[in-house]
């Protein structure tokens, strides 16, 4: 990955991450109305957003070595973690264990399919 591509992931990792946390302590009366039904989502998103999460800082980490992976899951449980205790002091937000579960099982998934992925692409030294 050259630097250009590298940089690109970065900035798409930390952009991520950065939205999600805001969202996430964005007190609960200043969400939009249209936002008011998603409740019944709320794991699902917890899930996905921490999947894609875990598939990008996956590919950051791979540039540091191939079991680097294997970090980022550790990492977003440990940070899904931090962000359910801290909702806590924002008003109309709570910490949920089940979110945080959600969010450990979404970034489990990410980093699997991320290491699945990276198995059954040809090596760039087959390709050569």
């Amino acid at each position: 990955m050259n630097r250009l591509a590298a940089a690109r992931w970065y900035i798409l990792a930390a952009s991520l991450w950065l939205l999600a946390f805001v969202a996430t302590h964005w007190p609960a009366a200043r969400f939009p109305k249209i936002a008011s039904g998603w409740n019944q989502w709320d794991k699902g998103i917890h899930f996905l957003l921490f999947a894609v999460l875990a598939m990008i800082f996956s590919v950051v980490a791979a540039k540091f070595g191939k079991s680097a992976p294997l970090l980022v899951w550790p990492l977003l449980a440990s940070y899904g973690l931090l962000d359910e205790v801290t909702q806590s002091f924002v008003p109309g937000r709570s910490c949920d264990g089940l979110d945080w579960l959600a969010d450990c099982l979404g970034a489990a998934t990410g980093v699997g399919l991320y290491l699945l992925l990276a198995r059954l692409r040809p090596s760039e030294t087959a390709q050569s």
